[in-house]
């Protein structure tokens, strides 16, 4: 799947540092948009420290991605 597909979809990640978020991908930046610094994908965490704070994740620090369904 490409990136910005996960926009506004309720995924699980776990990321290369063994950090797992559960929540909704809410903002999806391309390169274009990043001045080159590469795309990204802002997920907001349902549960946990991070609750409805935004994490910005680049993919090189995504391990897996799954989609939830309802």
């Amino acid at each position: 799947m490409e990136w910005f597909e996960y926009l506004d979809r309720r995924v699980h990640i776990e990321t290369v540092n063994d950090n797992h978020y559960t929540g909704t991908v809410r903002d999806y930046t391309s390169n274009a948009d990043n001045d080159d610094e590469g795309e990204y994908i802002t997920v907001y965490p349902e549960l946990g420290k991070w609750r409805n704070q935004p994490i910005a994740l680049y993919p090189m620090d995504i391990k897996t991605i799954e989609i939830i369904l309802r």
